[in-house]
């Protein structure tokens, strides 16, 4: 079987406990409504009032409602990539470590034995030779995981995705 990016498949390998979904359109709708507001403001302030905050209201409100506009459009029609715990109904969290070429069967290993005191002991790294890429619930109880190393130009998988889960 050959194996696959952790990113590609997360949802596909615990489809009984992870979903995608995509972003919440809540952003994007206060960024349109800050932008009208500033619009509005804009064509009832009085004449009166100097002209460069009314010039500066208009531009703001503009380049508000812009972003406002190109973020709902992506949060309708955007991909689904936001994966979700469906028992917490809350989203995963990924984080990234780093570690030297020289500790890949090291790391591979301890993550395969789910050893993450091994893991722990193992020094990090500034460079990217070889990632552990771990995605988990927020209550620790869901956890998805995989080692890859850097080959130029991509990443390729050492370990396959690997789904643990708390008791």
């Amino acid at each position: 079987m050959e194996k696959k990016l952790i990113d590609e498949v997360l949802a596909e390998v615990a489809p009984d406990k992870i979903v995608m979904h995509r972003r919440s359109p809540l952003a994007a709708i206060i960024v349109l409504l800050v932008g009208i507001l500033l619009l509005i403001l804009n064509f009832t302030a009085s004449s009166d009032n100097e002209s460069g905050l009314q010039a500066g209201a208009a531009l703001g409100g503009t380049v508000a409602c812009g972003i406002g506009v190109v973020m709902l459009i992506l949060a309708f029609t955007g991909k689904k990539n936001r994966p979700y715990s469906i028992a917490e109904r809350k989203a995963l969290r990924k984080t990234t470590t780093f570690y030297s070429f020289a500790d890949r069967d090291k790391v591979a290993e301890a993550v395969r034995n789910n050893n993450h005191e091994a893991l722990a002991k193992i020094p990090t790294s500034q460079s990217a030779a070889v990632l552990h890429i771990c995605w988990t619930t927020p209550s620790g109880k869901l956890r998805v995981e995989q080692v890859q190393e850097y080959i130029p130009h991509r990443y390729e998988p050492v370990t396959e995705v690997l789904v643990r889960q708390a008791k």
